[in-house]
């Protein structure tokens, strides 16, 4: 069985977080020794419990012992790496860098910081394998690996798109990489366009894990929601930040130009900065008594088990869990067409619009309301995502890499 740390900067409820606790609980109950690592204190703990078997790493911050600014309690058999700042650390980090010759003004300040709980962490369980899931994680390893000997195989794993301010910093900070993941095939075209990370045929696919035994059974639950009770029209439902990504006005524009057509209401489950803006715009169009927005909410798969509708309206993602998510609730769903996941997910092209259109958004959205459910299916093509399928891809890469070492 493999030593593996799993490298995460936060844990505050998105899809790349959700799919890092799945893994590391499926790897832990195969026999596998996993570690979560994190290299900021985070602001609050996703809900979801950290798995039995698997431990916490944190570095020391402002949160060490008790409950986070959010209320979410830390594990108390956390293990708290020193990881702190001093000008001697410092210099020896940036030293070790620049005897590579790397080119360490590219790396943030930050990034700086963040080495050091990494480097603490190797020297004192090394780890068989780590996996940074976040460009925040991924580089603090890679001058990490500069730096300590005999530092563990790294394997990536990409869960957006490779942006261009990425591509300078990997090509200046080349590590030893053997294997890249991906959570959707359509990140490959990234890697391609920009031309960095390893060669394509050192890129395993694997799409995040969906616990489909786990959402069927919190789907069971009540809705904290008036609406699921009211015999009132049909429910269409958004879940995610509320952030430019998500494009949320174009979802909106694009209910109202639907509601002119059939009766409806829209839910949108989610907290974030553009939550003043959002309501503002619900106000302009009068939609209040139709348009609700409660806020973050636990269990969003009861809502999802509800809905007449799921839409996904953002301008790009990685994957696009919660798609696969609402069809494992056996609700319909639509989609805007950006890059990447969701047509991977929907694989149907009268299921997606264009990004940011709102009138084609509302010709989908008709379109799927016109057509019959079939829970059953739309569960059936989640299983696809299922976790014991990822699982065993993750378990494949894993082993091939540590044998490339014999």
């Amino acid at each position: 069985m493999a030593h593996i740390g799993l490298m995460l900067r936060s844990l505050t409820g998105g899809g790349a977080e959700r799919s890092v606790l799945v893994l590391a609980e499926g790897l832990a109950a195969r026999g596998h020794k996993v570690d979560l690592v994190f290299v900021t204190p985070p602001d609050r703990f996703h809900p979801r419990r950290i798995p039995d078997g698997v431990r916490v790493f944190l570095p020391l911050g402002k949160l060490r012992g008790g409950q986070g600014e959010s209320g979410f309690e830390i594990p108390e058999s956390a293990i708290w790496l020193e990881g702190r700042f001093s000008l001697l650390r410092f210099f020896r980090v940036v030293l070790g860098a620049l005897r590579h010759r790397e080119r360490i003004f590219l790396a943030r300040f930050r990034t700086i910081l963040r080495t050091f709980p990494v480097i603490d962490y190797v020297k004192r369980e090394r780890p068989d394998i780590v996996l940074p899931n976040s460009p925040s994680t991924e580089f603090p390893c890679y001058i990490a690996a500069r730096i300590v000997t005999d530092f563990p195989d790294t394997i990536p794993v990409v869960h957006s798109r490779v942006r261009q301010k990425n591509a300078r910093r990997r090509r200046s900070l080349p590590p030893a990489v053997r294997r890249m993941v991906i959570v959707s095939k359509g990140i490959a075209d990234s890697l391609s366009a920009n031309g960095k990370g390893p060669s394509l045929d050192k890129v395993a696919p694997i799409y995040n894990p969906i616990p489909m035994a786990e959402i069927a059974e919190a789907a069971k639950a009540e809705p904290d929601h008036a609406w699921f009770a009211d015999g009132g029209p049909p429910v269409v439902l958004g879940v995610g930040r509320l952030v430019a990504q998500k494009d949320f006005p174009t979802l909106i524009e694009a209910f109202r130009r639907v509601r002119s057509r059939r009766a409806c209401r829209l839910l949108i489950l989610g907290e974030g900065p553009l939550r003043p803006e959002l309501e503002a715009l619900v106000r302009q169009l009068g939609l209040e008594d139709c348009i609700s927005l409660p806020g973050w909410v636990a269990n969003p798969f009861a809502f999802m088990a509800r809905s007449r509708l799921f839409v996904l309206s953002s301008r790009f993602e990685g994957f696009g869990l919660v798609l696969a998510e609402a069809l494992a609730c056996g609700c319909p769903a639509v989609s805007t067409d950006c890059p990447s996941g969701p047509s991977e997910i929907l694989e149907d092209p009268g299921l997606l619009a264009p990004v940011g259109n709102a009138g084609a958004l509302a010709r989908v959205m008709l379109r799927a309301f016109d057509r019959p459910v079939d829970s059953d299916a739309l569960r059936a093509s989640a299983a696809r995502f299922a976790a014991g399928r990822a699982l065993d891809e993750y378990e494949m890469l894993v082993e091939e890499v540590l044998a490339e070492q014999c």
